[in-house]
């Protein structure tokens, strides 16, 4: 039986998004749905090889390449301690992984609700203190830089004002 986890869905929401574009840029000129289509292609090329391996696992698929890793994965398992690690890694990776989704959570709310640049600063900062674990000064000068670097770019080189 399949067990669905997250990678599973993580597979299926990007087979899904991947066929949202192919579809939507079917009445476009070929000259401009170009580069849409190309890339809706790979992702659902390779998002539908790993939806067949992840969800349908009785179908043979060679993978020659994931042997060894295979084996050695299955070896390490073997042992209490690997176990035992594994186990405490995941806990960890779980509290990390919510942390993250909450601060993209953040950053959309912050483009939301004030600008891109205010929102780029505020979140790029507390990423790099609390997620990161940065230094005050290196995620001071490395935020304000990229999002200078942004607003140059975008603001005064495009002249594109949605940034603000």
């Amino acid at each position: 039986m399949t067990r669905l986890n997250e990678n599973n869905v993580f597979s299926i929401v990007i087979f899904l998004f991947g066929l949202l574009i192919f579809v939507s840029t079917l009445g476009l000129r070929g000259d401009v749905a170009l580069v849409p289509k190309i890339v809706s292609g790979c992702l659902l090329f390779f998002s539908g090889i790993q939806l067949v391996t992840m969800l349908l696992p009785r179908i043979p698929i060679k993978r020659t390449f994931m042997l060894q890793i295979e084996r050695e994965a299955s070896a390490l398992s073997e042992s209490g301690a690997a176990r035992e690690e594994k186990l405490v890694e995941t806990q960890e990776n779980v509290k990390k992984r919510y942390f993250f989704i909450g601060w993209m959570l953040l950053f959309t709310i912050l483009i939301y609700f004030s600008s891109m640049i205010w929102g780029i600063l505020i979140s790029m900062f507390l990423y790099l203190k609390w997620i990161s674990k940065e230094s005050w000064k290196m995620s001071i000068i490395y935020s304000s830089t990229v999002t200078l670097f942004i607003y140059v770019v975008f603001v005064v080189g495009f002249k594109i004002h949605y940034f603000l």
